[in-house]
Formats: structure tokens, C-alpha cells, sequence
């Protein structure tokens, strides 16, 4: 039966070329769409997921809102900031239950770094000491990661900068010239942090003996923040019971002032890009989840225009299909079997638009990395998770579009069919339905076309 239905259907697509194009460029844009959407939010989601301990990893910010924990919303509702006091994370890590491990990154943007004749800048530079690669994994090439900054003078460069300082000499022993002031032995060399980082650097320079007693030193100076301070939560603590115990010792250790004050709250690291919409003087731009919403929204549109086209033109073919229905429910065939027939139609065809629609996701790709500023690729979607979720799209779709053309050739009635009757070949209600859906179809393309020159005009003026 199976056969035979693949076979009828491929006979059907065959014979009626225009009408089989038509249909494919329709779901291939709509799949292609929904391909790139889809490659977009995956890539926002995994923010800093790559990290061993992520899930145990929590950044510590300052906020107007107390709670027990960080929440998904709270960066939204609160004005807050993620720098702290660097002393803190010393402390922290000696005096609060529950904090295995702790960093405080100092960040300096355009720095400028040199090697003889060769001088370039640095788009970001971090101040910290070997606890960074403790708390983050990291891949540091060249170096001990449990010593590469511990001596003052030492300077970690990313892959791609100590390339272009170095070309395809062995950095480490090396000396660059940091900010025409003083020299820094390259002490290793690590690999560029991932797209999905919102940590971005190009060099990590020690502290100086100065920077260790006054700024990253076990005494807290409460009017100086400039860190962002990192823990790792031990396997046994929560974040709640941590949090709440870094209260008390602020109201221990804390001078009193009067007015509000801020309360301290834990950030998991994998919010920090998405939920940090709130937070002031944040290292770099970070994103919102929000718009994943947006975006997912009209990605789901975008299919379901080219599900509806497709389900107008089957309807609107119904004519020319009528008598095939009558000839085959003369003959036997039940309900059942004919809906299978149409249903297999629609999925083949959904199959049919799935390598175009790569093809023209592929296409695309390059203008949307530049845009959105990230590294997109389609082999996340043709291996493993991604390929299945690709054929279930195409399942789908198959389904949603085929459903209502399925149901309302299936049940054209074969008397009235052979006997030339205009409405028993289109299914009666047919008309009105064609017509709603046209409608939605101009209607949400006005709609997604208003809104892409509004947003491109409010970009131009800014």
C-alpha cells in the first residue's frame, strides 16, 4: 500500500510540473526560513554552555530587587550592575560555604600592543590572575593553566592575535610591548574563545604587585567596583543557600550607609547573555530573550504562509483531481486510503523542498553571520539532533499542509462527481476558505514587510 501510494504521488508531481515548483519554491523558502530562525536561537541558547562546570558556574551582580535566586526575569525588572569590589573574590572563597572556586576579571578595551616594528590594538584585554582558567575551561595551547598568570609581567594571547604578533613562531619566552609603557613575557597561548562566549578577549595580562594588594587583595575596598566576579559552587551547594550566605557576610564585613541599598544576587552563567538586559556597565553586548520569541514568532509565520499557499492551490486544483476521487471510490477505494494518498503527496513534497531549502539557506547564510555578527553553519542541522529535528520539520509541514486538501478531496461524494457537478468537485465549502486564507496571506506579508522598513528606517536614523 505504501508503495503504491509513493508511486501514484510521484506520478501525480510529475505530471503537473508548474504546479509541483510552485509548491516547492513555497515550502523551500518557508523551510529555509525556519532553518536559518532556527540556527539563530540555537546559537543564543548554548551560550557558554561549552564550559566543563557551567552548570556549577554563577556570576555575582549587584541588584535593586532581592529574591532567593537569580530568575529569568529579574534582569528585566531591576537596575543592577555585575561589577563588585575585587577584594570580594578572595574572600568569598575563603569565607562562604559552598564557593569552590573564585575570579575577579578586570577588562580593558582597545589596548595597544607591539612587537618591534609590528603594533596593533587589542579589542579587549583582561586583567586577572590563573583562577580564570580554573573557573573557565578555556583551551590554553601553550602554558600551565595553573600557573600561566601567577607571576606578575606574564601575558596570555589568544591564537589568532599572537599569529599576527608572531606569525608562525612559538610565542611563549617572547616579550610584547603593552601599551608603549612596559614589557610582558608571553607566558601562553590560548585558543580564541567561542563565538557562544559572552567572555571575549584577546590577551589575558597578569596583575601587577600593586593590582594584588590594592584592587585583587584579600582587603575589600567597598567603594571600588570594577570587577566581574565568577564562582564555582561546589557539587553539594545550591545557589539559594550560597546566596543568602554571601548576604550575611556582607552585612558582617559591609560598612553601613544609610539610604537602599543594593542586595546581591547569583547569576548562572548560562543567563548571562540572554537575561542581563537590565544590568549597567556589562562586558560587551549582550543579547535578550526576548527577540528569540520575536524571531521564533515569525519564523512560524513564514511556514505557515507557505503551508497556506500550498493549501490553497491544492483546494483550487480540486476540479481537476475530482474525477480521479470518483473514478477510485467507484472502484473500492475506501476514505482512509485516499487521505493516506494526499497526505503522502504533501509530505513528499515537503521532502522534495527540504534539499532546496539548504540550498537556499546556504545562500543566505553569509548576509545573516554578517548582520547578526556570528559564525553560523548548516552542519549543525544535517548531523545528529539537528538532521532529526530537520526531518520532523519536514513531517510536519507535510502534515499541516496536506491535512485540509486531504480531508475535503476525500470526501468529494462520486455520484455527484461523474456526474459533472461543479460543487460536489469542489468540496462546497472550498471557496470561502480559499479566500479567508488569501487574505491572511496579504495580511501577514504587509505585515512582516511594514515592520522590516520600519525597524530599517529606525536603524538608518540612528
Amino acid at each position: 500500500m505504501l508503495r503504491n501510494h509513493l508511486t501514484v504521488a510521484v506520478r501525480t508531481l510529475r505530471r503537473n510540473l508548474g504546479y509541483t515548483a510552485i509548491n516547492l519554491v513555497g515550502l523551500a523558502v518557508g523551510l529555509a526560513a525556519c532553518i536559518l530562525i532556527g540556527l539563530y536561537v540555537r546559537h543564543e541558547l548554548s551560550y557558554d554552555d561549552f564550559h566543563e562546570n557551567a552548570d556549577r558556574i554563577v556570576r555575582v551582580v549587584r541588584a535593586s530587587s532581592a529574591g532567593d535566586a537569580f530568575g529569568p526575569t529579574d534582569a528585566r525588572s531591576f537596575d543592577g550592575t555585575p561589577r563588585m569590589p575585587p577584594g570580594l573574590a578572595q574572600a568569598l572563597r575563603d569565607r562562604v560555604p559552598g564557593v569552590a572556586q573564585a575570579t575577579a576579571v578586570y577588562a580593558r578595551s582597545e589596548r595597544l600592543l607591539g612587537r618591534g616594528e609590528t603594533q596593533l590594538y587589542a579589542d579587549q584585554v583582561l586583567h586577572a590572575d590563573t583562577s580564570l582558567f580554573e573557573v573557565f575551561s578555556f583551551d590554553l595551547i601553550r602554558g600551565n593553566p595553573r600557573s600561566v598568570l601567577d607571576a606578575p609581567g606574564h601575558i596570555v594571547l589568544t591564537e589568532s592575535l599572537a599569529r599576527r604578533l608572531f606569525g608562525a613562531e612559538n610565542p611563549v619566552g617572547k616579550t610584547v610591548l603593552y601599551e608603549n609603557e612596559a614589557e610582558y613575557e608571553v607566558s601562553g597561548v590560548v585558543a580564541d574563545p567561542p563565538s557562544t562566549s559572552h567572555l571575549q578577549f584577546d590577551a589575558v595580562r597578569s596583575l601587577t604587585e600593586r593590582e594584588r594588594q590594592t584592587r585583587y587583595g584579600s582587603t575589600i575596598d567597598w567603594n571600588f567596583y570594577s570587577a566581574y566576579l565568577y564562582l564555582t559552587l561546589s557539587k553539594e551547594s545550591d545557589v539559594r543557600s550560597v546566596e543568602r550566605a554571601i548576604r550575611e557576610f556582607e552585612r558582617a564585613e559591609k560598612p553601613k550607609r544609610r539610604g537602599s541599598e543594593a542586595t546581591t544576587r547569583l547569576q548562572p552563567l548560562m543567563q548571562v547573555h540572554l537575561y542581563s538586559a537590565g544590568l549597567s556597565g556589562d562586558l560587551g553586548a549582550q543579547g535578550d530573550v526576548r527577540y528569540l520569541y520575536f524571531f521564533g514568532l515569525i519564523g512560524l509565520l513564514i511556514l505557515a504562509l507557505a503551508c497556506i499557499n500550498y493549501v490553497n492551490l491544492a483546494t483550487a486544483r480540486a476540479l481537476r483531481r475530482a474525477r480521479e476521487v470518483g473514478v477510485r471510490k467507484t472502484v473500492g477505494a475506501g476514505r482512509g486510503q485516499l487521505i493516506g494518498q494526499f497526505l503522502g503527496e504533501s509530505i513528499l513534497t515537503a521532502a522534495l523542498a527540504l534539499p532546496l531549502a539548504f540550498g537556499l539557506a546556504g545562500a543566505a547564510l553569509p548576509v545573516v553571520n554578517d548582520i547578526a555578527g556570528t559564525t553560523l553553519r548548516l552542519s549543525a542541522v544535517s548531523l545528529g539532533p539537528g538532521a532529526s529535528l530537520a526531518l520532523g520539520l519536514v513531517l510536519l509541514v507535510g502534515l499541516a499542509a496536506g491535512s485540509y486538501p486531504a480531508l475535503v478531496l476525500s470526501g468529494l461524494r462520486p455520484s455527484r462527481v461523474l456526474a459533472g457537478s461543479r460543487s460536489g468537485a469542489t468540496g462546497g465549502g472550498s471557496a470561502w476558505l480559499r479566500k479567508g486564507l488569501v487574505t491572511v496571506q496579504f495580511a501577514a506579508s504587509a505585515a512582516l514587510i511594514l515592520a522590516t522598513v520600519v525597524v530599517y528606517l529606525q536603524l538608518r536614523h540612528v
